[in-house]
């Protein structure tokens, strides 16, 4: 524990601290608009920091007595650093109350954070921060931008995300089938044997996928069985979709998905994805968008998702198209903090498998 002149002190949280805590951090997402701040409650954040195996967080708060004016919420993963075991902390939820900001209390507290995870046994650091925060974390926090993560769309049915920005009626349809038709030779062909399904959860032959597909990169997180089914089976709130592509009996590609707003209609969002070749992630693409009025509840408009540089061949070939980044209103900015390993290989964008399960929003 350690203070400043300012009467503030810095320690991490204890559990007389979490309902005061947690009231806090609602507010703040609520009173920025965050996505899902609505869903963020006691169950959320036990799960986001306590309910994976052999969960190792670290929460530090700011008091000023026993009122908490900031936390900083950094939960440690499994990972690998040039092809070495590692533990990897991720910055998640933070920030200030109101009271407290433009007072410096922010930049104090990760200061401190920071201090605190390089004493521990965490190799890397890494965060997704918002604009507002970047230029902290990289001028005072000593944080490298690795990358922007890239994004890519793929229409499903135009005309459903025409219909909430065309009025007159009937048009929607007839300018959807038109786009329709004429972004249909991006599209891949439909190959031969394969077989497709929708999954209830999490198989060992899915996670062998997962394993398969993560040893083509040096640096990542563990995607085995412990972290894959913390991640999108216990995860409270929502449904997640899984779907499977397998050719010759095995499995050869895995798909996660959630439905999200997007646009003014519902995109499936891909959280998550593994595939032994390009051509069986494309295969499965191609069956889940023909087939999307069966799997989902709801109207479908597009996928969406933002993944490392280092997947564009596999999202490209499957029809995708790249947004660029300053079309992109919520791009994802990858900053890393290395701790012990070598510089040049590490911020090397290339070898980073990283997809949207590990931003901690959806």
């Amino acid at each position: 524990m350690s203070s400043t002149a300012l009467d503030l002190t810095f320690c991490r949280v204890e559990e007389k601290d979490r309902e005061q805590l947690i009231s806090l951090l609602s507010k703040v997402l609520r009173d920025g608009d965050s996505l899902h701040a609505d869903k963020y409650d006691f169950a959320k954040w036990w799960w986001k920091y306590y309910a994976m195996p052999n969960a190792e967080p670290h929460i530090f708060i700011c008091k000023e007595g026993e009122q908490i004016l900031g936390y900083y919420h950094c939960p440690v993963y499994l990972g690998s650093l040039n092809g070495e075991p590692k533990k990897f902390a991720m910055v998640q939820d933070v920030g200030v109350s109101e009271a407290a900001r433009g007072k410096g209390v922010f930049r104090k507290l990760a200061d401190y954070a920071t201090t605190q995870l390089q004493q521990s046994d965490v190799s890397f650091i890494y965060t997704f921060p918002n604009k507002k925060s970047i230029h902290t974390f990289i001028k005072y926090n000593g944080y490298r931008k690795i990358e922007t993560l890239s994004t890519f769309v793929l229409p499903i049915a135009t005309s459903t995300i025409l219909s909430s920005k065309v009025s007159f009626a009937g048009l929607h349809k007839l300018l959807g089938s038109f786009f329709d038709l004429l972004y249909a030779p991006w599209i891949p062909k439909t190959k031969q044997g394969y077989s497709f399904q929708c999954e209830e959860k999490m198989s060992p032959q899915m996670v062998s996928v997962f394993e398969q597909f993560n040893r083509n990169f040096k640096n990542k997180l563990t995607r085995d069985v412990n972290y894959l089914t913390w991640r999108f089976e216990k995860k409270p709130h929502g449904k997640t979709y899984f779907f499977t592509a397998s050719k010759n009996n095995e499995k050869v590609a895995v798909l996660v998905i959630s439905v999200e707003d997007l646009l003014g209609s519902k995109a499936a969002v891909i959280l998550d994805f593994a595939g032994v070749s390009a051509e069986a992630f494309a295969q499965l693409i191609v069956h889940v968008r023909k087939h999307s009025t069966t799997y989902f509840t709801e109207k479908i408009g597009l996928f969406y998702t933002s993944v490392s540089s280092s997947h564009t061949k596999f999202f490209q070939t499957s029809g995708f198209v790249k947004i660029p980044e300053r079309l992109n209103p919520r791009a994802l900015h990858l900053l890393g903090k290395n701790v012990a390993a070598n510089e040049g290989e590490v911020m090397n964008a290339a070898n980073w498998n990283f997809t949207l399960s590990e931003w901690d929003v959806l």
